[in-house]
């Protein structure tokens, strides 16, 4: 017997009220969603079908606490073979989509909706927003996944930056323990960067040290 996970019943309203409280509570975290400067895997995206994620979806996935930014849905990972660990926690796709109804509420298709380019009359357009719910790849037993390497770029430490870095007084400790993650410890005083050569811009790597 195949099981399943049922999606409660949500408003729009409600959708948009959860992307907003995700996003704020990553600004609170001190995390700018719209900026991240650096890549291991590239940017997160669907494993099965190698879709990458747009629109909202792109600040949503690229800023969760999975390491690896690939993502399959419960039933991707069936039709795989493999299961999703048990207590693993699940990540919020949302999709937005138009449908087009005539004036006897028959579903019509978007080029039939339009005529010289304009909306036709009769036709009204009724928007929708919906979710699905994914699974990141190290949440997911029996399938064997593989990855891209990680790319790198030729960055040149920046002289002055690095100048400004040997002056300071009690420096805290560098160090490269997980290349997905900008972040400091306060226990160890110690920041945590990816490779330079994973950054954009030698810029941006001398930007999160800032």
């Amino acid at each position: 017997m195949t099981a399943t996970i049922q999606q409660p019943r949500t408003t729009n309203n409600d959708l948009y009220q959860r992307v907003n409280n995700r996003i704020i509570s990553m600004l609170e975290r001190g995390v700018i969603p719209w900026r991240m400067p650096w890549t291991k895997y590239g940017l997160a995206r669907n494993y099965a079908t190698n879709h990458i994620y747009t629109g909202i979806n792109l600040l949503l996935m690229n800023h969760t606490e999975h390491p690896i930014p690939y993502f399959l849905t419960f039933k991707q990972v069936q039709e795989a073979g493999g299961r999703v660990k048990k207590g693993a926690k699940s990540e919020m796709v949302v999709f937005f989509n138009v449908l087009f109804k005539d004036k006897d509420n028959n579903t019509v298709n978007k080029e039939d909706a339009y005529q010289n380019g304009r909306l036709k009359k009769d036709v009204q357009p009724i928007r929708f927003i919906k979710y699905f719910n994914v699974f990141g790849v190290r949440d997911i037993e029996g399938i064997e996944f593989t990855f891209p390497e990680v790319q790198l770029k030729d960055h040149q430490r920046i002289e002055k930056c690095e100048a400004i870095l040997e002056n300071m007084l009690n420096p805290p400790e560098f160090i490269e323990v997980d290349a997905s993650r900008a972040f400091y410890n306060s226990v160890h005083d110690c920041f945590n960067l990816p490779d330079i050569r994973q950054f954009e811009t030698a810029e941006d790597y001398y930007y999160f040290i800032s």
